[in-house]
């Protein structure tokens, strides 16, 4: 089915220029929230509308423990329908060799993207993502209810999927002045204290069940821009952070922290 995808890609080269369209205020980047289902799956969509193509890149990020699979599905501007009513768009086109379809449904605060791409005689492959924009599909809890749960110091069993040095093995969530402190060394030797502040103001928590434990996720409004992380408890005991943002030589990277909850010394060691 891929296939389908890159040819559509090579004919829409030589497209020239065409309306503005209802997905043009959907262009941009988004971190997947959910890929089938999946709410592990690491990695981030753009939605492209321009004079030459339109519809999704998906792209797994490095270092995740489960990156999300890349795909893209685009066809040209030029022959591609494009409806749109109040909560929903819809792009659709078709060739000679086969059709795709892919419905863009607005949601509080984030999106679902259904995607279907079907080879005549062979088949079609559906997929369906929620990605975030201002917020997430779990429940909203209040900035408090966070850090009661959360606060309190951690040990880092892995840092970007490998152990961390002993000297940088500890991790903090701090309810009182509002920052989670996760060091991370990279390779070479470099270590970031990585310290994320959490105002009150501009950070929202939403909490879900996932498949395994339960999730925060965490919405942070920083200078225009819009940051997410997440918080997943898992059964066994361990903490999975992960940060969406973070840049390792200058590549977007998903930065995962395993936690356990409980005393480390290097941390009892700094405080007086």
């Amino acid at each position: 089915m891929r296939a389908v995808s890159v040819v559509v890609v090579a004919l829409a080269i030589c497209v020239g220029a065409r309306a503005e369209t209802g997905l043009d205020g959907l262009r941009g980047e988004y971190p997947i929230l959910a890929y089938d289902g999946d709410s592990m799956a690491s990695g981030y969509v753009q939605i492209v509308s321009d004079g030459n193509v339109m519809g999704v890149f998906v792209t797994g990020l490095a270092l995740a423990s489960q990156p999300a699979h890349s795909m893209n599905v685009l066809t040209p501007s030029a022959g591609t329908e494009i409806a749109e009513d109040t909560d929903k768009v819809t792009q659709r086109y078709r060739d000679g060799r086969g059709s795709s379809q892919i419905e863009y449904v607005r949601r509080p605060g984030f999106l679902e993207i259904r995607t279907e791409v079907c080879v005549d005689g062979d088949g079609c492959e559906r997929s369906e993502l929620v990605v975030g924009q201002t917020a997430s599909p779990g429940m909203e809890i209040d900035y408090e209810s966070f850090f009661l749960a959360n606060s309190g110091v951690y040990t880092i069993r892995s840092a970007g999927g490998a152990p961390p040095k002993p000297e940088n093995d500890a991790a903090m969530v701090d309810g009182n002045f509002g920052y989670l402190m996760l060091p991370y060394c990279e390779p070479g030797g470099a270590c970031n204290p990585g310290y994320i502040f959490v105002d009150k103001a501009s950070t929202h928590f939403f909490r879900r069940e996932v498949s395994g434990g339960s999730q925060f996720d965490m919405v942070l409004h920083d200078n225009g821009k819009t940051k997410y992380y997440s918080w997943t408890e898992r059964d066994n005991g361990e903490v999975l952070f992960r940060d969406f943002q973070y840049r390792l030589n200058e590549v977007r990277v998903c930065m995962e922290h395993v936690l356990v909850r409980g005393e480390n010394r290097a941390v009892r060691d700094s405080n007086p």
